[in-house]
């Protein structure tokens, strides 16, 4: 089932744990950009990640893997991102989240402010859509 969402700061995300944990609770999302360089270049592709949280809330570990400027993008943000505290007799909970960012049919100029669109296909997937880019003639 495909969730769209308006970014909020009080958003609560579930994202899948392990089957011996309870599922994480994002608190407060800030976004992932999908890299101008990447629209323009018609870049799409998939970033996995895989993190613990700790019963603070905290991001303790952090493990991004895919192509290079999108991983680099999910990296940037994920810091940004407030968990709740993970509520198991454990130390820390795992999650995996899989990132896709895809193009959408037709065309932004670039020095335009094109919007992006972002799906959560829940427990564990995040998906970002937007347009491709074309150079303006301010380039």
């Amino acid at each position: 089932m495909i969730h769209s969402i308006v970014l909020q700061s009080f958003l609560i995300l579930q994202i899948s744990g392990t089957p011996d944990t309870a599922a994480i609770k994002l608190r407060h999302f800030s976004g992932v950009q999908y890299p101008w360089f990447a629209r323009l270049n018609r870049l799409q592709g998939q970033v996995t990640v895989k993190g613990l949280v700790s019963n603070k809330g905290e991001l303790e570990q952090v493990n991004i893997s895919g192509i290079g400027i999108l991983a680099d993008s999910v990296r940037n943000s994920i810091r940004k991102w407030e968990f709740e505290p993970c509520r198991t007799t454990q130390d820390n909970c795992v999650f995996s989240l899989r990132v896709s960012f895809v193009l959408l049919t037709g065309q932004c100029e670039a020095s335009e402010n094109c919007p992006i669109e972002f799906d959560f296909v829940l427990p564990s997937a995040l998906t970002i859509r937007a347009k491709p880019l074309i150079r303006g003639g301010s380039f």
